[in-house]
């Protein structure tokens, strides 16, 4: 009696990612289908929580700026009346360059975060994370046709 082969569908394919009936494959790691105990979509929307804490500092080296300028203009005028405008600009760029650091990091576009856990019945879980939802969405529903496909 011969044992027919059994042959392996593939339902995606990428670089870091392979879904087939029998095996999941994660950045080189591979996984058995059979093992799959649930998924799990989960979305992160964009927080803005590192931008405050930027515009928090950005304050702060603004305002050592301009006691810099204060302490230098002052300490200026009683050493040399003329040399006030040196100092003037040193303190500005310290409390303009930490500004503009802050106004480009706010000003980037606040990505979401999209994810996938995949829990596996020995309780390990795959976490794959991406900002693009559709590749997720492709993943998942590769996992979840062989997850059928299996029965």
């Amino acid at each position: 009696m011969s044992v027919e082969p059994s042959v392996e569908v593939e339902f995606f394919s990428d670089s870091d990612v392979l879904v087939t009936n029998a095996r999941f494959v994660f950045k080189g790691t591979v996984y058995a289908v059979s093992k799959i105990k649930s998924l799990n979509a989960v979305y992160e929307p964009p927080t803005v929580e590192k931008q405050w804490k930027l515009i928090k500092i950005m304050f702060f080296m603004v305002f050592s700026g301009v006691a810099i300028i204060l302490f230098m203009a002052g300490f200026a005028l009683i050493s040399d009346p003329n040399s006030s405008s040196t100092n003037f600009t040193l303190g500005t760029v310290m409390g303009l360059i930490p500004a503009g650091i802050c106004i480009y990091t706010y000003s980037r576009p606040h990505i979401p975060k999209h994810q996938i856990n995949v829990h596996f019945s020995f309780s390990d879980i795959v976490s794959i994370k991406s900002a693009d939802q559709k590749y997720l969405e492709n993943i998942l529903t590769a996992l979840n046709s062989a997850i059928v496909y299996r029965g």
